[in-house]
């Protein structure tokens, strides 16, 4: 028994790992495209390597004093347009949503009760990419319903996938 038990744990966490990845693989194959503009940022980290802070442009968008009456998590509903490039509508309170809406988390800053990020707020990429990845304009969202999304890239000014070589 004492040989069996970390045997069957293992293969549980296995299987629960190997879930998700498949999980995430089905979003990416067939998921809704969605493009959230990108605010200028900062693309170096000296500890964890190359990768870019996200900022995006929808959370500098909404008032502060929108943002103040919200809670500290939550989802903001946002509604691609023609292009696939997401607007923002207003924040998540249990309404229903509309066909065209979906929805994207949030956090409120901690020092600041007034701002608030969107997650996930970093894209991590191969040393040396930084110059191809500082033209990056739009974060690249694959969407599976309203709520459950992944992102994938980062795409230029002309929405076009930022590939490294």
């Amino acid at each position: 028994m004492k040989k069996t038990l970390p045997l069957i744990i293992g293969l549980c966490l296995l299987l629960g790992l190997n879930y998700d990845i498949w999980k995430k693989e089905q979003i990416l194959r067939g998921g809704q495209t969605v493009y959230v503009e990108l605010a200028p940022v900062d693309p170096r980290s000296l500890m964890q390597g190359d990768y870019m802070r996200l900022a995006f442009a929808i959370e500098r968008s909404i008032k502060k004093e929108t943002v103040k009456e919200q809670t500290k998590t939550g989802r903001l509903i946002i509604a691609p347009n023609e292009q696939g490039i997401a607007q923002f509508v207003s924040f998540e309170n249990g309404q229903p949503l509309k066909p065209e809406e979906i929805t994207i988390r949030y956090t409120k800053a901690r020092r600041w009760n007034s701002s608030i990020t969107i997650q996930p707020n970093s894209f991590f990429f191969q040393e040396g990419h930084r110059p191809l990845y500082e033209q990056a304009k739009y974060g690249v969202f694959k969407y599976q319903g309203a709520h459950t999304y992944l992102l994938y890239a980062l795409a230029d000014k002309d929405l076009n996938l930022i590939k490294p070589q």
